[in-house]
C-alpha cells in the first residue's frame, strides 16, 4: 500500500529499449537507428545491447560480421528477456537531458555532455566526464523539448524524475536510444541541490512516504553554475591501493567524492564497459575554477595494481572545460 512514483507499463517503457524507441516514435521523439536481426545489418560499425539491462551491461561494438554475430550472442546471454538490439554506433557527442516531474508538472532539471576517453576506439563505450549543462542546450530545447514532454504526458508520469540519453550531430541534430524513469548513476543530487530548485533526491523520498512532494524544501534557480564529474574506470589488473577521495572531499567546489572499487578486486577489460572505481564533481560558475578543481583532483587520486602501476584507464584533457561553453 506505500506509495509508488511509476507505474509497471511506464517500467517497461523506460526499461526497454524497443519499446523505449516505439514510444518515441509516437511522440516524434527522434531516434538512432536500428535493425532488427543481424543478417540486416549492412553498415558498420553497430553497437549490441540487451534490451532490458543498463549500465552498459552486456554491451559490444561489432565492426564486422563476426564481431556482429559474437557480440549479438554475449547480449542474449545477458538479457533477462532475451531480446537483443543492434543499433548504428555514433561517433557524436553523447548527452543526457534529465526532467523532474512533480504532479504533472514537467521540468527541465539539467542536461550534460560526456567526453568519451580517448583510447575507447571501436572497443569501448567508456565515459571519462560528464559536463553540465549540455552545450547544445538551447538547440535542444527549441527542436526536442517539446516532443520529450509530449512523450513524457503520454506516458502518464505524474511524479519522480526521467532521463533521456542520446546524440548530438555537429549540425545540432538529435536522436535518443534509451532512457531511465529512476535516479541516474551519475549522482548529480548535490549538484542540482546547490543549482536549485531543490535536491530531487527529496522527491522520491518524500512521494515515497507521503504520496506527494509538496513539502520538499525549495530554493532559486543558478542557471549559471556548472558542474563536471569525473570517472576513474581501471586498466586490467588486480587493485593494489586507492587513495586521495577524502583529500578531494576537502576542496570547496566538490559535490561528490565516492569510492566504489575495492583493494584486490580484480578488472578485466574484455568488454565493452570497464572497471568504475570512483568518481568525484565539483560544481562552479567558473569553468576555469571547474578546470583548477580537476586538475587537483587528479593530482590527489591513486589508483594503483601491488606494483604500484597506475591503473586509471584515462584522464580528461582540462583544457577542454574552460572553454566547452564557449
Amino acid at each position: 500500500g506505500w506509495p509508488c512514483y511509476l507505474t509497471p507499463e511506464q517500467l517497461e517503457v523506460t526499461r526497454d529499449k524497443v519499446k523505449f524507441k516505439e514510444t518515441c516514435r509516437r511522440y516524434g521523439v527522434p531516434t538512432v537507428q536500428e535493425w532488427h536481426s543481424v543478417e540486416e545489418v549492412d553498415d558498420f560499425p553497430v553497437i549490441v545491447k540487451p534490451v532490458d539491462r543498463g549500465g552498459s551491461i552486456g554491451i559490444s561494438i561489432a565492426t564486422n560480421p563476426d564481431e556482429l554475430r559474437s557480440a549479438y550472442r554475449y547480449a542474449m546471454t545477458l538479457s533477462v528477456c532475451k531480446q537483443v538490439i543492434i543499433e548504428r554506433f555514433l561517433q557524436g557527442q553523447k548527452m543526457d537531458v534529465y526532467y523532474a516531474i512533480e504532479d504533472g508538472e514537467i521540468r527541465m532539471l539539467t542536461t550534460n555532455d560526456a567526453i568519451n576517453a580517448t583510447a575507447n576506439g571501436f572497443e569501448r563505450v567508456v565515459q571519462s566526464a560528464w559536463l553540465y549543462p549540455e552545450r547544445h542546450v538551447r538547440a535542444l530545447i527549441e527542436k526536442e523539448d517539446v516532443h520529450l514532454r509530449s512523450m513524457i504526458r503520454g506516458m502518464g508520469v505524474t511524479n519522480g524524475c526521467i532521463f533521456f540519453s542520446g546524440f548530438v550531430g555537429p549540425d545540432e541534430e538529435f536522436s535518443f536510444f534509451e532512457c531511465g524513469f529512476r535516479l541516474e548513476g551519475g549522482h548529480q543530487d548535490e549538484y542540482v541541490s546547490r543549482r536549485g530548485p531543490y535536491n530531487f533526491l527529496d522527491l522520491f523520498i518524500y512521494h515515497a512516504l507521503f504520496g506527494d512532494v509538496r513539502s520538499v524544501e525549495r530554493g532559486e534557480v543558478d542557471d549559471r553554475l556548472k558542474c563536471v564529474t569525473v570517472n576513474f574506470y581501471a586498466k586490467a589488473g588486480t587493485i593494489g591501493a586507492i587513495s586521495g577521495m577524502k583529500e578531494i572531499a576537502k576542496i570547496p567546489d566538490c559535490t561528490l567524492a565516492q569510492v566504489s572499487g575495492l583493494v584486490g578486486q580484480v578488472c578485466k577489460d574484455d568488454r565493452a564497459i570497464l572497471s568504475k572505481v570512483a568518481m568525484a564533481s565539483f560544481a562552479s560558475e567558473d569553468p576555469k575554477a571547474l578546470k583548477a578543481d580537476v586538475d587537483e583532483c587528479y593530482r590527489l587520486f591513486e589508483l594503483r595494481d601491488a606494483n604500484g602501476r597506475d591503473m586509471v584507464y584515462d584522464r580528461i584533457d582540462t583544457g577542454a572545460i574552460t572553454s566547452w561553453w564557449s
